[in-house]
This record gives structure tokens, sequence and C-alpha cells, in this order.
């Protein structure tokens, strides 16, 4: 008799079920994973290596769009460090469709010598610079990538212009 009370459902059994499961699964449940480095980028933001990055507009001067950035942690213009991180970005830029527009990226001349810095003050070891380019003639003092190098490439522009820009900082 009390075999068959067990095995209908009751209040009591099913209270004992309740309590006894959790002790019966402790150790087997899985821990939650813990939140990756990809997740704390914004929407709409790429993430490479250990950085977000994420192309913004409209379009900005080189300073407004370097102070912009620098509303985010450490946020900076985007410095391209080696061939990767650059193939990264181009891509990036592409498949987010920005069209023709140049986009600025972090590297500027700011004493107007033609020493080249990052504005995240990284240093200045790779290179991609457009053929003919920095343009000695006529020289200009902040850089983009540019849209006929598939965001490759990299020009000297005067920094008034109004290009779209790449925002990067660690994720």
């Amino acid at each position: 008799m009390m075999l068959a009370a067990m095995m209908s459902p009751s209040f009591s059994g099913l209270l004992l079920a309740c309590l006894l499961l959790p002790c019966l699964t402790q150790g087997h449940q899985e821990a939650p994973a813990p939140p990756s480095a990809r997740s704390s980028c914004p929407q709409g933001f790429g993430f490479h290596g250990s950085h977000c990055y994420g192309v913004l507009g409209p379009e900005e001067t080189w300073n407004t769009a370097e102070l912009l950035c620098q509303g985010y942690p450490s946020g900076h213009l985007g410095s391209l460090l080696n061939e990767a991180e650059a193939a990264f970005v181009a891509t990036m830029i592409v498949e987010n469709g920005v069209g023709q527009s140049p986009v600025w990226i972090g590297l500027h001349d700011p004493n107007k010598n033609r020493r080249w810095k990052w504005s995240s003050n990284a240093l200045y070891l790779y290179q991609a610079w457009e053929k003919g380019f920095p343009g000695r003639t006529d020289p200009n003092y902040c850089v983009s990538l540019t849209p006929e190098s598939g965001f490759q490439r990299w020009k000297d522009e005067s920094c008034q212009k109004e290009n779209l820009y790449l925002c990067k900082f660690k994720a």
C-alpha cells in the first residue's frame, strides 16, 4: 500500500521529488559560459584580437572623429598595426556597405613635420600607403583608408575634410 501511495502523484510525493531533485542533479549542471570579449562589443561593431572596431558616421572632421571615438573606454580612431588587422578592418568596412567614402583612421602628423603618429600612441611600424602618398608637394596631415583600394591603403588628406571614421577600443 505504501508503494502505491508513492507511485500516485500526490502533493507529498511531488513535494518530496522537488526537494530531492536538486540533490540528485547537483554537480551535473553546466555552469553558464562567461561572457566573451566579442559580446562586450556594441552591436554593429566587429571584434578582432582584443579590440572592438566600428565604422561610424555621419561624416566628421578628423579631430571631431577622434573626440567621438574617445567617448568609448580606451577609444581612439583606429590604429592598424599589422597586415592581419588591416585586412580584418578592410573586410568589415566592405561588408558594412560604406560605399565610396574614405574612412578616417588614427594616423596623423600633429607637428606637421612628416612624422606620423597614431592617436592612441601605438608604435608606427606597419605602413600601407597608396602609391604616391603621403603627398610631398601638397602635404596633408590626417590619414584615411581609401575606397579605391578596398580600404586596404592609406592616403593623407586635409584634417578638415569630413569622412566616416573607424573607432577602435579594448573589448
